[in-house]
C-alpha cells in the first residue's frame, strides 16, 4: 500500500498521495465528461454490513461486498460502506464519524479506473463541494501489490499474461477525467509504476477482473478477500 507526503490539508494522521487541491478544476472536467451534477452531490453514502472488525471498507460498487461478504467469516468481516459517485462534504463527515466511533481506519477498495479514483480523492480532500471534512483514507485499490498478488495466483495454464488481460481501454468520458485528475495526483506514488503505465496509455483495470475464481487458483477467491481487507 502506498501513500505520499501531504501537500495540502488533509485528515490529520494520514499521508495522502494528493500532489494537488484544485477541486474546481476537476469539478470541471468531471461536467466536461459529461458526468450531471448529482453525481458530485447526492448522498450516496449507505453502511451495508456493520461489524466489530477493522477496518471500514469503502467500496465503489455492490459486487465488491457482496464479494466480500460471501468469502470472509463473520468474525472477519468489516464494516463495509458503499459509495458509488462522489461523495458529499457530508459523506465524507458521516464515514468519518464511523471510523472515530472504533470501527477503525477507512480503506479504499476500488478500480484502477477515473472515476474511481475521484472518489477516493473527494474522501481524502473532504468531498468536492461545500466545507470539507477529509476522510483518514487508505488507498486499497487496485495497485502494483494487488497485480502482483493476482499474478501469483493466476492458472498457469493461462496462456495470456495476467496485466494484457485484464487491462481494458478508457472510454472517452474517462480519458477526460483522467487527464485533470492526473495533475491532482502523485499517480505513481499511489499506485505503483505498472499501475501508473497502465493509466498512462489510457486503460482502466476494474476489481471484478479479478474476482473470476476460474482464472486463479483453487482457494483464491477467500485468500484474496483475506489479503484486501488485512493490506494497510
Amino acid at each position: 500500500m502506498r501513500s505520499g507526503n501531504i501537500r495540502l490539508s488533509v485528515a490529520p494522521g494520514v499521508a495522502s498521495p494528493i500532489a494537488a487541491s484544485d477541486l474546481a478544476a476537476v469539478r470541471s472536467a468531471l461536467k466536461r465528461a459529461g458526468f450531471p451534477r448529482w453525481y458530485m452531490q447526492a448522498p450516496v453514502l449507505g453502511v451495508l454490513v456493520r461489524a466489530r472488525a477493522a477496518p471500514i471498507v469503502c467500496v465503489t460498487k455492490p459486487t465488491v461486498s457482496e464479494f466480500l461478504i460471501a468469502q470472509l467469516s463473520p468474525k472477519t468481516r468489516p464494516t463495509v460502506v458503499i459509495c458509488s459517485s462522489v461523495p458529499t462534504a457530508e459523506s465524507c463527515r458521516v464515514l468519518q464519524s464511523l471510523a472515530d466511533s472504533g470501527l477503525g481506519s477507512v480503506l479504499f477498495l476500488g478500480d484502477l479506473d477515473p472515476t474511481d479514483l475521484v472518489i477516493y480523492f473527494a474522501l481524502a480532500t473532504g468531498g468536492l463541494v461545500g466545507k470539507r471534512h477529509p476522510v483518514r483514507v487508505e488507498y486499497g485499490g487496485i495497485d502494483d501489490d494487488w497485480l502482483a498478488f493476482a499474478a501469483g495466483n493466476f492458472r498457469p495454464d493461462r496462456k495470456e499474461k495476467l496485466e494484457d488481460f485484464v487491462a481494458q481501454p478508457m472510454d472517452k468520458a474517462e480519458t477526460r477525467v483522467w487527464a485533470c485528475l492526473a495533475t491532482q495526483l502523485d499517480v505513481q506514488r499511489l499506485v505503483g509504476s505498472r499501475c501508473a503505465q497502465v493509466l498512462g496509455r489510457g486503460q482502466r483495470i476494474e476489481i471484478e477482473a479479478f474476482m473470476n475464481p476460474h482464472l486463479y487458483r483453487e482457494g483464491y477467491s477467500r485468500r484474496l478477500s483475506n489479503w484486501c481487507v488485512r493490506r494497510r
